[in-house]
């Protein structure tokens, strides 16, 4: 446990301002096999004990869970260079967003309710290059979920430009 703490918070400590909680997804995916095998109190201890605090343990569980629908993307530094980078991309508010809405109700009245948030952030990598700010926004309006899951897409879609999604 000591071992993974240093490099959680190792992890951390390189991070670039505003990636922290990224790069501890990241680094929940990197070790998932061992933290799968982790209690949730013990995950949260681990974040604690790595002094990033124990909101993280969460997030570090929200990774294990999907660890195993993507697969990792890193080149030199951990930006993905494969496609054109959204960062500091205009979001195109004239998306048609209407078979995202339909798919979006269906994830959202079919996935069980143990494994929607997974799901939900699942979603936000698959479909982060069309989800800018003001169209996540709007898809979840049109959609009628939950304001909420807002912030669950809102994380895949900033590890999209991590990983990649493996299951549709």
């Amino acid at each position: 446990m000591e071992k993974l703490a240093g490099e959680l918070r190792a992890a951390y400590d390189n991070a670039p301002k505003g990636g922290k909680l990224a790069a501890v997804q990241l680094f929940a995916i990197r070790n998932a096999a061992a933290l799968a095998e982790i209690r949730s109190s013990d995950m949260n201890a681990l974040a604690v004990s790595a002094g990033i605090g124990m909101l993280y343990g969460g997030e570090m569980r929200l990774a294990v869970h999907i660890a195993h629908l993507v697969q990792l993307d890193f080149i030199q530094g951990g930006a993905r260079t494969d496609r054109s980078p959204r960062k500091g991309a205009k979001s195109n508010n004239t998306t048609n967003l209407s078979g995202l809405v339909s798919e979006l109700q269906a994830l959202f009245d079919n996935t069980p309710e143990g494994e929607r948030t997974a799901a939900l952030c699942a979603f936000g990598i698959r479909h982060a290059e069309k989800l800018g700010s003001g169209n996540l926004s709007r898809l979840i309006a049109e959609s009628g979920v939950h304001n909420s899951v807002y912030f669950t897409i809102r994380k895949g879609r900033k590890l999209a430009d991590h990983v990649l999604i493996l299951v549709k």
